[in-house]
C-alpha cells in the first residue's frame, strides 16, 4: 500500500453555518474564486462584528431586496476593497477574517445616501474607488491604532473617506451630490423639530409608540444606510445566528439611544430614520459582547455607553453640518468603543473579552462566548 497523503476535509456540523465556521472556511481556503467570495461575503457580516458568510450572504440579499442601488454597491465596496488589500499584498489572514471588506461595504451603502443619481456609472466608479481606499486607511489604522493601543479602527475608515469624498466633491463643483449635501445657510436660523418623522420638514403631530419602535428597529436597518422594518427584522435573525446575545445588544442599545434623544429633544427626522439608534445599536454591541467579556456589568456599561452616544452624535454633527453632511454618519461609535476599550482596565468588574477560536477550528467552538468575533482575534494579534 503507497504511503500517499490525501487532504481530510472537515466534517460538515453545525459549525459550517453558525459562529465562526471554521469548517467552512477549511474548505473554501481550496479554491480561490470561492475563498474570495467567501471573504467578501465575511466583509459584508463584519458590519456588525458577525464573521460569518452565511449572515452575510443574508444581509447582501436583503440589502439587494430593499434598494437593488444600494445592493450594487454594496456589492462594488465589498469587492473593491477586498481585491485591493489581496492585491497589495496585505495580511491573509485579516483579509479573510473580512477586516478590510466592510468598510468598504458601508462606504458604498453611504455613496448611495451621499451621492446621485442612482444607477451611475460615475457614482458606481467613485464608490469603488472610495472603497479600495477604506482599504489603504484601514492597513495603516490597524499598524497605529491596534498595535499602539490596542484599538481597532473599527469604520474610520468608511467615515473619514466619505467625508472626504463628499468635501472634494464640493470643491470641484460636481453634480453628484444629493440635493440635501450642501452647507447650511448661516442667514437661516436652526430650527429643531423634534417630532418622529420620515422627512426633514417639520410637521405638526405627536409621536405614537410605533413610531418609537420603527425609530429603534431604522436603528438595526441603518448598518447598511437603509431605513426598513423588514431589513432591521432580518439584519436581527442574520445577527442572531451568530450571537444571540450580540442580537439583543442591538435592539437594547438602539432602544437607550433613541429614549435618551427623545427625553432630550434631539431632531426628530435624525432619530426617527435611525441614525441615532444605529450608534447605540453598534456601542452596545461592541461594549456589552465583543470587546469586553458577556456580564451584567458590560451589558450595562454598553446601555449606559449607547444612551450616551446620542449626545456625542447630536455634537459632531453640527461640525459635520459646516461641510454640508446631513449627519455624523457612524463617527460617534467609533470615538466611544476606542475610550472604552483604552479604559477597561479602569472599570471595576468588567474584563477584556478572550481571543476567539482559531480559523483552523483549534478551541472548543461551543463554548466560545459572543465577544469572540474575528474583528476581536485580529485586534488582539495584529
Amino acid at each position: 500500500m503507497g504511503n500517499a497523503r490525501r487532504t481530510i476535509r472537515p466534517p460538515l456540523t453545525r459549525q459550517t453555518l453558525t459562529g465562526v465556521v471554521p469548517n467552512l472556511s477549511a474548505r473554501c481556503a481550496e479554491h480561490p474564486a470561492l475563498d474570495f467570495l467567501t471573504n467578501c461575503l465575511r466583509g459584508v457580516g463584519m458590519a456588525g462584528f458577525l464573521g460569518n458568510p452565511l449572515t452575510g450572504t443574508i444581509m447582501l440579499v436583503t440589502v439587494w431586496w430593499v434598494s437593488p442601488w444600494f445592493g450594487a454597491l454594496v456589492s462594488v465596496g465589498v469587492v473593491a476593497s477586498t481585491a485591493t488589500a489581496a492585491l497589495l499584498g496585505f495580511d491573509r489572514a485579516d483579509a479573510r477574517l473580512g477586516l478590510y471588506g466592510f468598510n468598504g461595504a458601508l462606504t458604498g451603502a453611504g455613496a448611495g445616501v451621499l451621492l446621485a443619481p442612482s444607477w451611475s456609472p460615475t457614482v458606481l466608479a467613485l464608490a469603488a474607488a472610495a472603497a479600495a481606499v477604506t482599504a489603504l486607511t484601514m492597513g495603516a489604522l490597524m499598524c497605529f491604532m491596534t498595535r499602539t493601543w490596542g484599538v481597532p479602527p473599527l469604520a474610520l475608515p468608511m467615515n473619514g473617506v466619505l467625508m472626504m469624498l463628499v468635501i472634494a466633491l464640493q470643491q470641484a463643483d460636481v453634480t453628484h451630490l444629493r440635493p440635501y449635501v450642501t452647507p447650511p445657510d448661516p442667514t437661516r436660523p436652526l430650527s429643531v423639530d423634534p417630532t418622529l418623522r420620515d422627512t426633514p420638514a417639520a410637521i405638526a403631530g405627536t409621536d405614537s409608540l410605533t413610531d418609537h419602535v420603527r425609530a429603534v428597529l431604522h436603528g438595526i436597518s441603518q448598518l447598511f444606510f437603509l431605513e426598513s422594518v423588514p431589513a432591521a427584522l432580518v439584519f436581527l435573525v442574520a445577527i442572531a445566528l451568530f450571537s444571540r446575545l450580540l442580537a439583543a445588544l442591538a435592539l437594547l442599545g438602539s432602544a437607550a439611544a433613541v429614549a435618551t434623544a427623545t427625553l432630550m429633544g434631539f431632531d426628530g427626522f435624525l432619530v426617527y430614520v435611525g441614525v441615532v439608534g444605529l450608534n447605540g445599536a453598534l456601542v452596545c454591541m461592541a461594549i456589552g459582547g465583543v470587546f469586553l467579556t458577556p456580564s451584567v456589568k458590560s451589558a450595562v456599561l454598553g446601555i449606559a455607553a449607547a444612551a450616551g452616544s446620542c449626545v456625542v452624535f447630536s455634537a459632531l454633527n453640527a461640525v459635520m453640518r459646516v461641510w454640508g453632511l446631513p449627519s455624523s454618519l457612524s463617527l460617534a461609535y467609533c470615538l466611544i468603543v476606542p475610550v472604552v476599550t483604552v479604559l477597561k482596565s479602569k472599570v471595576g468588574g468588567v474584563v477584556a473579552a478572550a481571543p476567539a477560536p482559531t480559523e483552523s477550528g483549534e478551541g472548543p467552538i461551543e463554548t466560545a462566548t459572543p465577544q469572540g468575533t474575528e474583528l476581536d482575534r485580529a485586534a488582539r494579534t495584529v
